[in-house]
């Protein structure tokens, strides 16, 4: 009789040893033990290694290729086993679960290329607002060095205009005291054009700039009943300006 029972025994363990299963995909790895209680003692995770350590004798020794883990292995102290679970890339801890007298030991990496696609996002879009911001900077230091009068000096002058001939190339005037400066403003040099001291010419010009109108308004500075001859008189004058810039 307690050789029978010995025998009994004996046939469960080898049984209980053997029958593991093992599903492989690239979402999961799932382990499944026979178990009629529970099994778990402790577990740990260093780097790319999963230990899990159960009650009895299980043996499972599997090496796979193509998927997240490469390698499982197990090692019986004659009361627990320590099952190694070595992973491709970091190792992650399993889901457990007990089901119709199994336990399942469920990897899923479903989760770790999402992370990855996430990582790679967070720092494309890090570099790309560093490049706007290099952008954005280069862009303000080349207007604040450009060569170009758009500030007024506290106290004794203003700028009242610019006209912009064509690229590159612009008329300025500027009031300075009571003088007003036509100044031709290139992207090399700046050149001083004319200067007007007459008063009544002054006050016209200022008040045609102070009514902000376009270019074509600035024929008008000398009132609105001007005269053919005087409109172009002010048309010869500002052409022979806008010539002696464009030869800068």
């Amino acid at each position: 009789m307690i050789k029978k029972v010995i025998l009994f025994l004996l046939f469960s363990v080898l049984a209980f040893t053997s029958q593991y299963k093992l599903d492989l995909s690239d979402d999961h790895i799932k382990l499944v033990i026979p178990a009629n209680s529970n099994l778990f003692v402790s577990d740990s995770l260093q780097e790319n290694v999963y230990s899990l350590v159960l009650k009895g004798n299980i043996s499972v020794n599997e090496d796979i290729w193509g998927y997240n883990i490469s390698k499982i292995t197990s090692q019986y102290d004659g009361k627990n086993t320590k099952l190694d679970f070595y992973f491709e890339k970091k190792g992650l801890k399993p889901e457990i679960e007990y089901k119709n007298g199994k336990m399942e030991i469920d990897f899923i990496f479903s989760s770790v290329p999402n992370k990855e696609k996430s990582v790679y996002l967070r720092m494309f879009l890090g570099i790309l607002i560093i490049l706007v911001l290099i952008l954005v900077l280069y862009w303000f230091l080349k207007l604040m060095l450009k060569r170009n009068i758009s500030s007024d000096i506290p106290g004794i002058g203003r700028l009242l205009g610019k006209v912009d001939i064509m690229p590159g190339k612009t008329l300025a005037f500027y009031e300075l005291l009571n003088t007003i400066y036509l100044i031709g403003i290139t992207t090399d040099n700046i050149t001083l054009l004319d200067k007007i001291e007459d008063e009544i010419v002054c006050d016209r010009i200022k008040e045609g700039f102070s009514r902000k109108k376009d270019f074509s308004s600035y024929l008008k500075f000398f009132g609105k009943e001007i005269d053919s001859t005087e409109i172009d008189m002010t048309q010869e004058i500002i052409k022979e300006k806008v010539e002696k810039l464009k030869r800068k």
